[in-house]
C-alpha cells in the first residue's frame, strides 16, 4: 500500500484509505471499516485518529463527532505528487 510510506503505520494508511471515500465517519464507523481490512482494536484506531488529527491529515466535521480528510492537507499532498511526477517525467 503506497500510503504506508507517508504515515506512521498500516492503521493510519487504512484510516486515510477509508476516509478517502469522501463520507464523514465517526470513530466507531472508521473502526468498523478498518477492522474489515486489518486485525486492530478500537483503541488503536481511535489513537491513530487523534494522531492524524493532530498532524492535520483529518479534521472534524463542524458540530459533529465525525471525521473527513482535511482539504488543506489534500491540496498539499496533491501538490507533492504533481511535483514528484514532474520530476520523474524528466528522468524517464
Amino acid at each position: 500500500m503506497v500510503l504506508e510510506a507517508l504515515f506512521t503505520g498500516k492503521t493510519s494508511a487504512i484510516i486515510v484509505e477509508v476516509l478517502s471515500e469522501g463520507k464523514a465517519l465517526s470513530s466507531k464507523e472508521v473502526y468498523k471499516r478498518v477492522a474489515l481490512k486489518a486485525h486492530v482494536t478500537y483503541q488503536a484506531v481511535h489513537k491513530q485518529i487523534l494522531v492524524l488529527r493532530k498532524l492535520g491529515v483529518i479534521s472534524n466535521v463542524e458540530n459533529t463527532r465525525k471525521f473527513l480528510l482535511n482539504p488543506v492537507w489534500l491540496r498539499k499532498v496533491s501538490g507533492f505528487w504533481v511535483k514528484t511526477i514532474e520530476n520523474y517525467a524528466f528522468a524517464l
